[in-house]
């Protein structure tokens, strides 16, 4: 607005009125604004009455434009002009605008270009990066497995020396994490026995132990193969099968010192079950609680000691630990009950009647696990 006999100018908003007509107050220049693209306001029209131009209203406009925009969040304002209006362009140059379309000081040139140099180590790094991102390590646990995926390798992954590197520390925390939940030897055994109940027997030295640093070693070379990799983990110690955490299996002998009763179960089934005369209860005598495998087999085999006397042979001999074993015994007129504690116990061997023995000793193979409680 502008005050004529002061000369005073006044901006409005459209829409506010100062008087009217005819009282001395005019709208004598319009700038229209509207929403723009890339932080830029639109500056879609700009009019000033005839008789006031040339008193820098038009300019006075534009200035008050850029300050609605900063405040409206925008950086600057455009417009169009068009090229048969040479007087137009250069007004909008005079105040500061830009011709051609693009305002090159919204950019920069880099600071850094890239060399042949970094583009090959770019395209190294991006080589490295899908190699990881396909491979793949499945470990079997039997019927149970472990996956390490490529998301899961990404978070293994450093940049050193413009190299993509495994991080080793990564890598060893896994192992370590795997051997914990799957190592089953060395630690007390709970055993749910064939009455329903559960037994803890500490001496326990069946199962599997994971070699952690071999494990590592192996794991650094599948994830370095860029294929995808299925097999079991590295073992220092193992059993004989296994299913996850569960080493038995279905498949072990199981023994009861207090109620003098074993039974053998293959694949889940019970292939047998007998009275035994076990170790007298007294030091020296007494058959080790535990868990072990059996270390071999042996038809015939002569059982001798010249501590206690006696040399004899037997024809199914399945040991198990520190000279204690399963075999037959035909000097055993019956099997069961307090016997071993009455002058029939043996010296820690588990005495069985001979078609037992017969029978458990074609059915297991060394390795076969013995939980004795």
């Amino acid at each position: 607005m502008i005050d004529l006999e002061a000369n005073h100018f006044e901006f409005l908003p459209i829409g506010v009125n100062r008087g009217s007509q005819n009282g001395g107050n005019r709208c004598v220049g319009l700038a229209v604004l509207q929403p723009g693209l890339f932080k830029y306001m639109y500056l879609s029209d700009l009019k000033v009455s005839r008789e006031y131009r040339g008193r820098h209203i038009g300019r006075r406009l534009i200035q008050k434009s850029k300050e609605i925009a900063v405040q409206n969040g925008y950086c600057r304002l455009y417009t169009q002009g068009q090229d048969h209006n040479p007087g137009a362009c250069l007004f909008y140059l005079n105040c500061g605008f830009y011709t051609g379309g693009l305002d090159t000081n919204v950019y920069q040139q880099p600071s850094v270009t890239a060399s042949d140099e970094m583009q090959n180590k770019v395209t190294g790094l991006n080589d490295q990066l899908n190699k990881y991102r396909s491979t793949t390590v499945t470990y079997t646990l039997g019927s149970t497995t472990e996956v390490i995926d490529a998301g899961t390798i990404e978070t293994w992954l450093q940049i050193t020396d413009d190299s993509l590197n495994i991080d080793q520390e990564a890598v060893k925390s896994y192992v370590q994490n795997l051997a914990a939940k799957y190592n089953t030897i060395y630690v007390p055994r709970t055993f749910h026995t064939s009455y329903g109940n559960d037994v803890t027997v500490s001496d326990n030295e069946y199962g599997f132990q994971i070699d952690q640093d071999g494990e590592v070693q192996q794991l650094l070379t599948d994830l370095a193969s860029g294929t995808a990799v299925t097999r079991d983990p590295v073992y220092s110690i193992s059993g004989m099968q296994r299913n996850g955490a569960d080493d038995l299996n279905g498949s072990y002998i199981e023994v009861s010192l207090d109620n003098q009763h074993l039974w053998l179960y293959k694949d889940g089934a019970l292939v047998t079950e007998t009275d035994i005369v076990s170790g007298a209860p007294k030091a020296g005598r007494e058959t080790y609680r535990g868990a072990w495998p059996i270390a071999y087999k042996a038809s015939p085999y002569n059982l001798s000691s010249q501590e206690y006397g006696y040399n004899v042979k037997v024809n199914y001999w399945m040991p198990f630990v520190y000279g204690q074993g399963l075999h037959d015994a035909s000097w055993q007129s019956s099997f069961g009950g307090n016997r071993y504690k009455s002058g029939a116990g043996s010296h820690g061997c588990i005495n069985l009647p001979t078609d037992q023995a017969a029978l458990i000793y074609n059915t297991i193979d060394g390795g076969y696990p013995i939980i004795i409680y």
